[in-house]
């Protein structure tokens, strides 16, 4: 509520591009919540087949609110970073960067989140589960029709 007063203060305004990438993210973060209310809290001990089917069903609900409100071409942003870069023949743009940068911080803040911290470890299966899962995922299957060894 506070933030879209905000955004509706802040819209006319004209702020620089990381202030309005934040007060988007303020915006845009509580909907992970909201969906997850409406959609999937009621069908927490629901078969993975029904939680497939609603998921297909909110992606196109979100696809179609999306190009309702920004149209079939969307909207183009400016980038935040308008360098390029080459190396041979691969050309990359300061964006490309920002966003591989962005990508590969992420990635090692998940993993020290999952690795260093009680709550990460906590929400981590046994070792011993994804041992027994990668072991029963690298056996290898037996053609169509045939009896498979690996069955008990």
């Amino acid at each position: 509520m506070i933030a879209s007063a905000i955004a509706i203060w802040a819209a006319p305004r004209g702020f620089p591009l990381l202030v309005q990438a934040l007060l988007t993210m303020a915006l845009v973060t509580p909907f992970g919540s909201l969906i997850y209310r409406l959609a999937y809290e009621s069908l927490a001990d629901a078969s993975v087949l029904v939680l497939l089917i609603v998921s297909v069903g909110v992606h196109f609900a979100l696809v179609g609110l999306g190009l309702f409100f920004f149209g079939a071409e969307g909207f183009r942003n400016p980038s935040f970073w308008d360098s390029r870069f080459s190396a041979g023949a691969l050309a990359l743009t300061g964006q490309a960067v920002i966003i591989f940068v962005a990508s590969f911080a992420l990635i090692v803040l998940l993993y020290l989140f999952f690795e260093r911290t009680l709550t990460g470890r906590r929400c981590a299966p046994p070792r011993s589960t994804a041992r027994a899962r990668a072991s029963w995922a690298s056996r290898p299957a037996a053609p169509a029709g045939w009896p498979s060894p690996w069955r008990r």
